[in-house]
């Protein structure tokens, strides 16, 4: 017969250590998710800046399209910072907090996200995801309308359509991700 393997058995101890360094190590992507935000805001704020400083001597159409497509990028960027903040938020309450309990027998165990849960109550939880899709849309109907009235001249057909046609397809995908985190939310909120 031949001789099984057994697989080593790895101490109550040693395994709760090793949940606690995932559970930090999460901790830390996380705090680096919203230190690249923090940082992306300074960075919309020095590009609006530079253009509006530009605003008169280069091309207008280049210096509207630019505002409008750099909005749109950091919306991007802040709803993807967001979805994985929900992510692991969800990781965390759904896998890892019930290894824990299995090793220490005691569900007591990172609780803040339930307390959380429970001092809300069953209050609406304010959709506010659909505020940035709402935003980038008037901002592009803004943008729209300067271009089509008041512009200097009204509407140059690439540029404006070029920089139409990418702004379009940015807020298709900003609206995408937006409906994909905000499903994300609501799973982990209904555990």
């Amino acid at each position: 017969m031949e001789s099984e393997k057994e697989e080593p058995v790895i101490p109550k101890d040693l395994m709760t250590q090793i949940h606690i360094a995932e559970y930090q190590s999460i901790m830390a992507r996380i705090t680096n998710f919203l230190t690249i935000g923090s940082i992306l805001i300074g960075a919309l704020i020095a590009l609006i800046s530079v253009i509006v400083f530009l605003w008169n001597t280069y091309n207008i159409v280049f210096c509207t399209w630019a505002i409008v497509v750099g909005c749109q990028f950091y919306g991007i960027c802040a709803i993807l910072i967001l979805r994985e903040h929900y992510l692991a938020v969800f990781y965390l309450d759904s896998v890892l907090h019930p290894l824990i309990e299995k090793l220490t027998h005691d569900g007591d165990f990172w609780q803040y996200e339930a307390f959380l849960a429970n001092r809300r109550g069953n209050k609406q939880i304010m959709e506010w995801e659909l505020i940035g899709s709402i935003m980038e849309a008037v901002i592009i109907a803004i943008f729209l309308t300067y271009r089509i009235y008041w512009g200097n001249p009204s509407w140059e057909w690439w540029g404006d359509s070029i920089g139409l046609i990418l702004s379009l397809g940015l807020f298709t995908f900003f609206v995408l991700q937006t409906r994909s985190t905000k499903k994300i939310r609501i799973e982990c909120y209904a555990r």
